[in-house]
């Protein structure tokens, strides 16, 4: 079942050293800098908690959890989504984030996770579930955006069936924007039996042509019959 994304509240002090070396300092002291902006809003250099916003990037929704940032100065917090986040490649440690300020009465663009769960009807057949989408682009208000979106496996029933976005139960005041004949999940044959069946089908059209009259062109009349 889907769930709607949360809120987590989160403390932002304002950063006032700019540059590499800062932001390195940063870094050292357990904290990660940032930047919120949006519609009516400056944009304000920021540092967060690692930990803090490590934690609230850990919840089941994912980089669509809603944040009230409490930012130091303001007497009321900022309604935010993360948005960019820069990760270090090799150890993976957050390094920027940007946060976008947005209305709860406003519909926001966003992208949802699509899972596949429960069993696939063909399991016991040895067919291969084959992955082309693991997202979608969606338009709903900030507190309605699914945490994720399950497909229904249950249309994986023998080769050559597919999963489409338009196939996916979508919940009331979700629009899906990604095109619903994306194709999110397919079945086939294991690359083994796959390249068997290929190697199969040059035999059998070589031992058609082997057959007379196989091509279904029709044998020449012989010329005393012509004749006649």
């Amino acid at each position: 079942m889907w769930k709607a994304s949360m809120q987590v509240g989160l403390q932002a002090r304002l950063r006032t050293e700019k540059g590499k070396g800062a932001a390195r300092k940063a870094r050292r002291d357990g904290l990660v800098p940032a930047v919120v902006y949006g519609k009516d809003v400056e944009p304000t250099a920021l540092v967060v908690d690692r930990k803090e916003i490590s934690r609230a990037l850990s919840t089941s929704a994912g980089r669509n959890v809603l944040l009230q940032l409490k930012v130091e100065g303001r007497s009321e917090p900022l309604l935010v989504l993360p948005r960019e986040i820069q990760r270090n490649p090799l150890k993976d440690d957050l390094l920027h984030i940007d946060f976008l300020a947005i209305r709860p009465d406003a519909k926001i663009h966003t992208e949802v996770p699509v899972v596949l769960e429960g069993k696939v009807p063909a399991a016991s057949k040895g067919l291969v579930v084959e992955t082309h989408l693991t997202s979608v682009s969606v338009e709903c208000l900030p507190t309605e955006v699914p945490d994720r979106l399950e497909a229904p496996v249950e249309l994986l029933a023998d080769t050559g069936d597919q999963i489409k976005v338009k196939d996916l139960p979508v919940p009331e005041g979700v629009t899906v924007l990604t095109d619903p004949e994306e194709v999110i999940a397919s079945l086939s044959l294991p690359p083994a039996a796959a390249a068997a069946e290929a190697a199969e089908a040059p035999e059998a059209a070589e031992a058609a042509e082997a057959v007379p009259g196989a091509g279904g062109e029709e044998e020449p009349e012989s010329t005393a019959a012509a004749e006649e």
